[in-house]
């Protein structure tokens, strides 16, 4: 087992140049390498030639949780929050709505994807929503099934394959050019871990990886099924926890799932195991 040592960021009232918060709903790299955190109390870059963060505030004097970023152009970011959607400007470093459309700023959301010319909006009960940045417009996913229930992650793997996670419903898989729509459950024959899914990513192969309450899966195209891994108690290369909240691929090609703020295994795809990686903060 590694043993692998981090520096630690956490917020500090006596200090400023501190994290905003301690909760960090979101991270974001955007195309000028700077990087972002979305907390529970607002929004932080992180300044890293002299190793501090300075913070931003949606609204004045009120702080409010972040839940993902999304970068429109070189100077723009789309701000989800609990209280609307808003524009941030990042050079000169303030948070505005009279550029977006109405309809979109008072729209409560859970996560944002960009594809393109599109972000993809989930929303918690009223589905998915597509936000044109040339056309600067909003519009609803017609897509009824996935309304009544949270999504949780969007990605759209091809022009003809677009992934949805919802809390309870499963994995939808739609074709946005003609709305074709699979539905993936826990007792179907596609063998989902489970029907709360959390989180949704690909690797260098374009391949599937899904996060569940319950387990890792990873989507075999041919077949149209998942394999899943899971705890093992008599394996020690298996998961050491079942809930993935989040996967990440490293420089080297291999996933990385986060369960806990101190937890974290590697993948490598073809030994298919998890050596187990403790971090000491």
């Amino acid at each position: 087992m590694t043993d692998i040592l981090f520096t630690v960021y956490q917020h500090n009232e006596n200090y400023t140049a501190s994290i905003s918060g301690d909760i960090i709903r979101t991270l974001k790299i955007d195309s000028q390498k700077r990087l972002w955190a979305g907390t529970e109390e607002g929004l932080s870059l992180y300044a890293s030639g002299r190793d501090h963060f300075v913070n931003f505030y949606p609204i004045k004097d009120e702080h409010i949780p972040i839940i993902d970023i999304e970068e429109i152009n070189s100077e723009e970011l789309l701000i989800c929050t609990e209280k609307g959607i808003f524009l941030f400007n990042t050079e000169s470093h303030t948070f505005s709505v009279d550029k977006l459309p109405t309809s979109l700023v008072s729209l409560s959301a859970t996560c944002l994807k960009r594809e393109g010319d599109n972000v993809y909006i989930g929303t918690p009960r009223q589905g998915v929503f597509i936000y044109s940045i040339s056309g600067n417009t909003l519009k609803s996913f017609p897509i009824p099934q996935l309304r009544g229930t949270e999504i949780l992650a969007i990605l759209q793997q091809s022009s003809t394959r677009l992934w949805v996670a919802t809390e309870g419903k499963g994995l939808f898989r739609i074709n946005p050019q003609t709305l074709a729509t699979n539905i993936y459950r826990k007792r179907g024959e596609h063998q989902l871990s489970s029907d709360y899914v959390r989180v949704l990513a690909t690797d260098q192969q374009n391949q599937l990886w899904v996060g569940t309450f319950t387990a890792l899966n990873i989507y075999n195209e041919e077949k149209d099924t998942f394999t899943t891994y899971d705890r093992d108690l008599q394996k020690q290369t298996s998961l050491s926890q079942t809930s993935v909240r989040s996967i990440f691929m490293d420089s080297q090609g291999r996933h990385v799932g986060w369960h806990l703020l101190w937890r974290s295994e590697l993948l490598s795809p073809s030994q298919k195991l998890f050596p187990k990686h403790t971090i000491y903060v």
